[in-house]
């Protein structure tokens, strides 16, 4: 619906389509009886329900005289006719037709002898009764809707106990319709038609989790030999619970990804295709879109970098359901507008994504200029691949939800095993009342990296540093380390890949061994990126310089081995391909152009100040005292980060 404002229409071209498909609620003519001695009437507009920012348009009103009591019965007993005729609806409401014929019969037989005020009281009585049979139209119509819908979704396949329930839902729908009568009041179809449409939404929430579990479950089955393991046996489980929540869902896809994540080999990896790809949608932590909480909540394993408008309030179309991510703006000026609104999720940490080529999927739909907002894909964030929008509303129709279909599509090469994507503006789009929608996330490997072994070299001092796209393993001969802040008192090197381990890709890494020439295999092992390495680097040269940091290279310089200012001042590096560097945040680093390594003790600076029972005094690196007499393992406990000077050495926190 255009201009769709919690399923009502909130402008001039929703409205006209809105009327236009449902004439029978753009009343525009009202009948009505004046009796002899009535000298006023009243006509106007009157606001019978309390809604938020509501409006409305009314002009040219005319007043005609219709006809004598007759007339005016006879016509009535016309209109209720056509109502009854038309309107296939009421065909189901078996008890309000035969007292609707009740009526006509009686009111037929009135004639030119008949009292005025029974022909009165017959007439109003038609006028309420084409009111109330407005109304069960109305919502009967709504009811119809519902039990089609909920009819379509149970024709699919789901667990016996859901199919049953649904259709006790729809049976009570259809009992409801039968026996209203026209003394009843019209909520009680609302009641019923509210209980209907949150037993097909509960079903429809489980067959997206289903669909999210069956597809993990089926990547265990192409992997093979996972059978047997209990986070198998439980995404089982899980497929015969009909009262399934989201969040047992999420978590036991999770432990069974990683299970499979930890069991891909290359061979496996290798035979994926752009025409028989790999289904890797699972590790999606929601690509369906699923609602836990109110519709007005970011939903689970999402992030709004930019809700794009202030009167962008609703994320999703639904709370409490599958759903569907939803941006919407009433402006479309530069500060409020469609086109700058910014959702993502992101892949990788406990368990990464095999490095590849991957095939992002989606249904996507915008209200106009499908250029102006993408589907994307990045290793960062901030390089990304995109595509357009998809702008035809009946495509995506046919592609959301339980059509498990999708609209848009791109490819994008992964490495070091983290995926960004997502949806993102790229201009501003115009015109009031615009939105976007998207939902059926899928993601799909399809083709392993073409990866060489690449070259390591290691000095006559035993060092190097290295950076690879890709997650490699650490040559035998060889160790490798990570720069960290790990106990907050000195940066330390952490030599935690021993030869063999594998390193993730796109981190920088400190090699030690004997001087010589090595070759990094590449390796499709699961391995988390260290968190607080200090370490980054570059797949070709190229020369950093971002604003803020201070940067150093590995050297044997004239100080000894360790880490110096790249260039006088450290504002930037020439860095080498896959080759790593320091870089510190400049307020931490100040001028100190030298960072020694102690490698027998694995620290930068010296570690014999851990000791307890030292004491030492503490100054700044401008030489002004800060502490005096404390324990060295206290030193720095409360300063900012900085480099101090204690004990007469450089460390830096």
């Amino acid at each position: 619906m255009r201009n769709n404002r919690n399923g009502w229409p909130d402008g001039k071209e929703g409205t006209n389509l809105y009327f236009n498909k449902y004439p029978d609620r753009y009343v525009n003519e009202l009948e009505f009886t004046v009796s002899e001695g009535v000298n006023f009437v009243n006509i106007g507009i009157r606001v019978s329900e309390k809604v938020s920012r509501d409006w409305t348009c009314f002009s040219d009103f005319k007043l005609y005289v219709k006809s004598t009591y007759t007339e005016a019965l006879t016509e009535k007993i016309g209109l209720v006719e056509n109502l009854l005729g038309e309107n296939s609806v009421l065909a189901a409401c078996l008890k309000v037709k035969a007292e609707v014929n009740d009526k006509l019969n009686t009111y037929k037989s009135y004639g030119a002898i008949t009292q005025e005020s029974v022909m009165v009281a017959a007439i109003d009585d038609l006028n309420g009764t084409i009111v109330k049979l407005n109304s069960l139209i109305e919502k009967a119509t709504i009811s119809n809707d519902a039990m089609v819908n909920a009819s379509a979704v149970k024709e699919r396949d789901m667990l016996e106990v859901l199919k049953n329930s649904l259709g006790t839902e729809i049976s009570a729908m259809e009992n409801c319709l039968k026996d209203f009568s026209l003394e009843d009041d019209i909520v009680k179809i609302d009641a019923q038609t509210d209980k209907l449409n949150k037993e097909t939404l509960r079903v429809k929430a489980w067959m997206g989790m289903a669909s999210v579990l069956t597809k993990t479950r089926n990547l265990a089955n192409e992997i093979g030999g996972l059978q047997d393991d209990q986070t198998y046996i439980k995404v089982g489980e899980d497929l015969q619970n009909g009262n399934l929540d989201f969040y047992t869902m999420s978590a036991d896809v999770e432990a069974l990804n990683l299970v499979c994540r930890n069991a891909m080999t290359t061979d496996f990896l290798a035979k994926a295709t752009s025409e028989a790809p790999i289904d890797m949608t699972s590790f999606i932590k929601n690509p369906n879109v699923y609602q836990a909480k109110d519709k007005t909540v970011v939903p689970d394993g999402w992030v709004i970098a930019d809700w794009g408008s202030k009167d962008n309030k609703e994320p999703t179309t639904e709370g409490f359901a599958d759903a569907e991510l939803h941006c919407g703006s009433w402006s479309g000026n530069n500060d409020n507008s469609i086109g700058k609104a910014h959702y993502y999720s992101e892949i990788g940490g406990t368990v990464n994504v095999p490095d590849g080529c991957y095939r992002l999927e989606a249904a996507t739909y915008i209200t106009r200029q499908p250029d102006a907002v993408v589907l994307y894909a990045s290793t960062d964030n901030v390089d990304m691949v995109m595509a357009n929008f998809n702008g035809n509303k009946a495509v995506y129709d046919q592609a959301v939800g339980l059509n498990d279909g999708t609209t848009t599509s791109l490819e994008v090469q992964v490495s070091g095993g983290r995926l960004y994507f997502g949806v993102k503006g790229k201009a501003i789009v115009g015109g009031n009342g615009q939105q976007w929608l998207a939902d059926n996330f899928r993601l799909y490997y399809i083709g392993a990296p073409d990866v060489e072994p690449k070259d390591i070299k290691v000095s006559e001092a035993g060092m190097s540093t290295y950076y690879s796209a890709n997650a490699f393993t650490v040559p035998e001969g060889l160790t490798g380390g990570v720069v960290t802040n790990e106990d907050a008192a000195t940066v330390a090197v952490d030599w935690r890949y021993p030869a063999g381990s594998t390193v993730p890709g796109r981190t920088g890494v400190i090699l030690k061994g004997a001087v010589g020439d090595y070759k990094a295999e590449y390796s499709v092992a699961n391995v988390a990126s260290p968190e607080n390495n200090l370490l980054d680097g570059t797949i070709e040269a190229a020369t950093i310089a971002d604003a803020g940091y201070k940067y150093y290279k590995l050297a044997d310089g004239e100080k000894g081995l360790g880490f110096y200012f790249a260039v006088e001042g450290g504002s930037s590096i020439m860095n080498g391909a896959n080759k790593a560097y320091l870089a510190l945040p400049e307020n931490e680093a100040q001028e100190v152009n030298f960072l020694a390594l102690d490698f027998g003790t694995t620290r930068i600076t010296d570690t014999a100040l851990a000791a307890e029972d030292v004491r030492v005094d503490v100054y700044s690196i401008s030489g002004v005292l800060v502490r005096s007499g404390v324990k060295a393992s206290e030193a720095l406990d409360g300063l900012s980060k900085g480099i101090y000077i204690v004990n007469g050495k450089k460390i830096l926190k």
